[in-house]
């Protein structure tokens, strides 16, 4: 069994974190794609099964709730020159 965070009930997947980590240092989902190696529609169903898992609003609540819970680091946005 992995060592996921678990939030109402439901683990955030390895790959939701990290789709989570790359929007909480303010890229968009195309960026965010694009970085991954990943298809817009990837990251777009990444970032909906979390906001469903932690019962955020959108995207902005669903990284608050991220930090929040410890699924990112607080200080995820702070490196966003290290994922360019």
């Amino acid at each position: 069994m992995t060592n996921r965070p678990v939030i109402q009930g439901s683990r955030v997947s390895p790959s939701e974190v990290n789709v989570l980590l790359e929007i909480a240092k303010g890229g968009t989902k195309e960026e965010v794609a694009a970085r991954m190696f990943l298809s817009v529609h990837t990251v777009k169903t990444h970032v909906r099964r979390a906001t469903a898992r932690m019962g955020a609003t959108n995207t902005a609540h669903l990284i608050a709730l991220a930090i929040a819970k410890g699924v990112i680091p607080a200080d995820a946005a702070l490196d966003k020159e290290d994922s360019q």
